[in-house]
């Protein structure tokens, strides 16, 4: 596949979407570190994909390849900051010494 295939770029980047961790309690951490690896993995697998994603955050950044990883992160996110008393909607604060 070649570098101008946007077509190509959004199918292997919607299979390392799909990709959950094994067992059904999965912790949000381990659905980051999933979609981390499958990343990681597509891009060494197909060394031209890093070219076309960095072209596609900058060119189109709410095409649907960057809103799909946002997304699918920022969802794990929200789940990790609920489980440990936070709220998604309130950002806790930080104290820095």
């Amino acid at each position: 596949m070649g570098l101008g295939d946007g077509a190509a770029t959004e199918t292997v980047i919607t299979a390392v979407l799909a990709t959950r961790p094994a067992g059904a309690s999965a912790m949000p951490e381990d659905e980051i570190r999933v979609v981390a690896l499958a990343l990681f993995d597509a891009i060494a697998e197909h060394q031209w994909l890093v070219t076309r994603l960095i072209l596609q955050i900058v060119r189109n950044p709410a095409g649907p390849v960057t809103v799909g990883i946002l997304v699918r992160i920022g969802r794990q996110v929200g789940a990790r900051r609920c489980c440990i008393g936070g709220s998604v909607d309130t950002p806790r604060r930080v104290s820095r010494h």
